[in-house]
């Protein structure tokens, strides 16, 4: 998409009919490298959720940029809904795997150090794993990073039992998860045990509905 060029490198993106006809195509980024290597759909709106590189350049569609861990948000007819940037400036460097799960985006990804959005590190010069959570509106509402003294990796995320598990290892001889005498030991995390910060505010039901009038005998109005 020549015309549409943001960039030294961009996102581009073919939306295909079933014959494999091209209905639309468009191109998304910054006038720096992006790309994007996952893409999530979210089940009730369709949104499309592309997760990828940005080498810290909040220009063009990103309209935030810290890092280097980029999402881009867009529907189905290829509109811009949302395009961020997030992690350390130029610590994010891998991203392994994205689902979706309770109306967010949860990435998982490597982190070399601090940042506005990444946990503190106790070893900036090694590869930690970094947990982000998305919202709908492309905003980091959650993160965590496993912090030892080497090198730790989250491969893939998945469902059991209606729970969100992830999957991965730590390489360390400092490992505050290690269960035997190995260097490298492999881990299954259950999300809704870890400390991630998400806070879920419901209404109370009396806050929520009047019921009138009360007490009543025929007609009960709900407010």
């Amino acid at each position: 998409v020549p015309a549409e060029a943001i960039g030294k490198l961009d996102l581009i993106v073919h939306c295909i009919d079933s014959a494999a006809n091209i209905i639309w195509k468009h191109r998304y980024g910054s006038v720096e490298h992006d790309g994007s290597r996952l893409s999530v759909v979210d089940p009730i709106t369709k949104d499309i959720y592309f997760v990828g590189y940005n080498e810290w350049s909040a220009t063009g569609t990103v309209t935030y940029a810290s890092g280097t861990c980029w999402i881009q948000k867009i529907d189905t007819l290829g509109n811009n809904k949302g395009s961020k940037s997030y992690g350390a400036a130029t610590d994010v460097t891998f991203r392994t795997d994205a689902i979706w799960y309770n109306d967010k985006l949860w990435i998982l990804a490597y982190s070399n150090g601090g940042g506005a959005d990444m946990e503190p590190e106790t070893n900036p010069q090694n590869n930690n794993a970094w947990i982000g959570v998305i919202d709908t509106n492309v905003n980091l509402v959650a993160k965590y990073t496993l912090v030892t003294a080497d090198v730790d990796f989250l491969s893939d995320a998945f469902f059991f039992n209606n729970d969100l598990y992830i999957n991965g290892l730590i390489a360390s001889y400092v490992n505050p998860y290690k269960c035997d005498t190995n260097n490298i030991t492999g881990i299954i995390l259950n999300v809704g045990l870890s400390p991630l910060g998400i806070n879920e505010i419901s209404n109370n039901i009396e806050d929520a509905f009047t019921l009138y009038p009360n007490p009543t005998k025929n007609l009960l109005s709900v407010k």
